[in-house]
């Protein structure tokens, strides 16, 4: 995984970072983005994580999610009555997002996604692909809140296939 990350970023410092804006003072091509992000996912685990993302273009993004999360299940029958457990995860995984039509400073957005994990609670790794909808806010110029719910997801180890909306996400992002 650590080198996936490392040729990301390499690419990234590649392809130039400077700061562009589009006309309407929303992060244009060449803006690189990190923010972090707090995530839900069914069956996996919530998750708080970091993301890197380049801007190759006004309306596209792509980008890198990593991430560690903590779940947890309450009231476990066990031989001394109940008990809670928790479980960790981790993940890498790139996402592609596309920049609606901005309405003021808000920017609506979908993207897609492959996360690939590993998940104490199922002793083993998982892939878990989504399709999300959400809106960015960009109150200045290098800053925004993002914010939305997955539309579809496919994951792998319990073979769920979940569609409609659920499994919100919020984070931020400063661009540079």
């Amino acid at each position: 995984m650590k080198k996936v990350f490392f040729l990301f970023a390499l690419a990234l410092l590649a392809f130039g970072t400077q700061q562009t804006f589009a006309a309407d003072g929303t992060p244009g091509e060449g803006s690189l983005g990190l923010g972090v992000a707090i995530n839900t996912y069914p069956f996996v685990s919530n998750n708080l994580g970091g993301v890197i993302g380049y801007n190759i273009s006004n309306n596209l993004q792509i980008g890198l999610k990593l991430g560690f999360g903590i779940g947890m299940e309450l009231d476990v029958p066990s031989i001394n009555g109940t008990e809670t457990k928790t479980y960790t995860s981790t993940l890498i995984g790139p996402f592609a997002r596309y920049y609606l039509s901005t309405i003021k400073t808000l920017r609506p957005f979908v993207d897609a996604g492959m996360e690939i994990g590993t998940y104490q609670r199922v002793n083993g790794d998982y892939t878990y692909m989504r399709v999300n909808v959400g809106g960015e806010w960009n109150p200045y110029k290098s800053f925004g809140i993002i914010g939305g719910l997955n539309f579809v997801s496919y994951e792998s180890n319990h073979k769920v296939l979940n569609i409609g909306l659920g499994a919100p996400f919020i984070g931020a992002t400063w661009y540079f």
